[in-house]
């Protein structure tokens, strides 16, 4: 590595410090004196763990979300330091920027290892860092999981990337009490072990071509479902909007058509039902059922009764939520993270391909990865943001992306962060208890989070994304042509 290229990657870390420095001693949320609406439930867990835990539990779905806020009250009470909102609130940012240490070191241990060119590499950290929760929400609610799951989801696939299959396992586990599909997504690189066959086999081929009309049935069947059974308002629930019949079918033939351009581009993955049972290794799921079960028992003794969480209901939430506003997914995540699905499907052929090359986990986490991202929520695929950096590092590496192209996609992704627009103006606390979180000055935080983006700021985010979209395919396929196996796949 020259000095130059170190450089770089020192001014990269320094400008994430001081982005991540001002959002964390910058603004707060005025919801729950600074928690936030799910923060203020894991600021309880971090006061009063030893006590609640093993006293009235938590539910069954927040049980799931008490790490690292556990760990700090045990930490808390050996030192003797008093559970006060200041000193919780110091020990979170405190705890949020070690957090960033060590996703700075396994970042770097990870993609170095490959000896990419310094342009992919500086893009990849543009990705991962330089993205809206990491530099703008993450020191505005610190009260949340997301920025740790991310971590031990990192962490994990770091683990496995070198060999490291039991320390992999062990760090997953944490998920069960953070983000609880950081685990099943390491289960699966774990059990599927078996590398993949030469070619895309018949079965993945044909499940690609009918993937958004399968999808498209499902969501009319159930639609009508809904509508035959007089449940209109848990409808509404699930699109978080009260379907109007023009709109929402444009909704849904938008986002049919724009699976239909994703999965085009798309590689089927190289595996039949036949092979996924091959590769299946009973042997080490007997060994990591045993910690697993162990502590699923513990945690449902712990439980109360308090909200029941269906994934059955999650799931549903997921299938209904692209219907909401027009192409209201992508949006969400490009305004969550920016770039990231840019490239994604500028480079669909070959990133789909050199995920699912892997192994034939891998193969299944990519599957898991369409269905999270379907929900415009798009934190809820920060389970793969590690999973994505290898294939995609691959596919940007045969691009050849000469350094000012990288620059401008790493100014671009810094654009699309909103680290420059203030969340907490006047008025933003009121509109936040009228909940009035289509309007501005709310928007200001929702503006973010596809599933509370107004329609205006949906627009406004698909119409720049477009922009970008085609800027970047010039940029970076100046000369393509379609006959290319790089674009065409195998």
């Amino acid at each position: 590595m020259t000095s130059k290229v170190k450089l770089l990657y020192l001014a990269l870390t320094a400008l994430l410090l001081v982005l991540f420095s001002i959002s964390v001693f910058g603004e707060t949320t005025p919801v729950a004196d600074g928690a936030g609406y799910d923060g203020e439930f894991y600021r309880k867990v971090f006061e009063n763990f030893s006590t609640d835990f093993l006293g009235e539990g938590y539910d069954s779905f927040r049980i799931q979300r008490i790490f690292p806020f556990c760990l700090m009250h045990l930490v808390y009470k050996v030192v003797g330091i008093p559970f006060s909102h200041t000193s919780m609130v110091n020990g979170m940012y405190i705890l949020h920027l070690v957090n960033l240490a060590l996703q700075l070191l396994l970042f770097f241990k990870l993609v170095l290892n490959r000896k990419w060119k310094a342009s992919t590499v500086a893009i990849l950290f543009s990705l991962f860092f330089f993205n809206y929760y990491t530099i703008k929400n993450c020191g505005y609610e610190p009260f949340q999981t997301d920025a740790f799951a991310l971590t031990i989801a990192l962490g994990a696939y770091y683990a496995l990337d070198r060999g490291k299959t039991a320390l992999s396992y062990a760090i997953s586990l944490f998920g069960l009490v953070t983000w609880p599909t950081v685990t099943f997504v390491n289960l699966l690189l774990i059990i599927f072990k078996q590398k993949p066959d030469e070619a895309p086999s018949k079965f993945s081929s044909l499940l690609f071509r009918v993937a958004p009309f399968a999808y498209g049935a499902g969501v009319a069947l159930l639609f009508a479902a809904f509508l035959l059974f007089n449940k209109t308002r848990a409808l509404c629930e699930l699109i978080m909007a009260k379907p109007s019949f023009p709109h929402t079918a444009l909704a849904f033939v938008a986002i049919i058509a724009f699976l239909f351009y994703f999965f085009k581009k798309a590689t089927p993955i190289p595996y039949s039902p036949k092979s996924f049972l091959k590769s299946f290794d009973w042997k080490t799921l007997a060994l990591v059922a045993i910690p697993f079960i162990a502590i699923k028992l513990i945690l449902g003794v712990c439980a109360n009764n308090e909200f029941y969480y269906d994934g059955k209901l999650f799931l549903l939430q997921i299938i209904f939520r692209p219907i909401r506003t027009i192409l209201v997914t992508p949006a969400g995540h490009l305004a969550y993270w920016g770039l990231l699905p840019v490239l994604a499907l500028l480079t669909a052929t070959s990133f789909t391909q050199n995920f699912a090359k892997r192994s034939a986990g891998h193969a299944l986490a990519l599957l898991a990865l369409f269905l999270f991202s379907l929900d415009s929520e798009a934190r809820h695929i920060i389970t793969f943001i590690p999973l994505m950096l290898l294939p995609l590092g691959e596919s940007l590496e045969e691009l050849k992306i000469k350094p000012y192209a990288a620059a401008l996609i790493v100014t671009l992704q810094l654009a699309a962060s909103h680290f420059y627009i203030p969340i907490n103006v006047e008025g933003f606390a009121e509109a936040m208890e009228k909940r009035a979180f289509l309007d501005y000055p709310a928007q200001r935080f929702f503006m973010s989070f596809g599933p509370w983006m107004s329609v205006k700021n949906v627009a406004i985010t698909l119409v720049l994304g477009v922009i970008v979209y085609f800027a970047l395919k010039k940029l970076l396929f100046p000369h393509k042509k379609t006959d290319d196996p790089q674009v065409t796949g195998f």
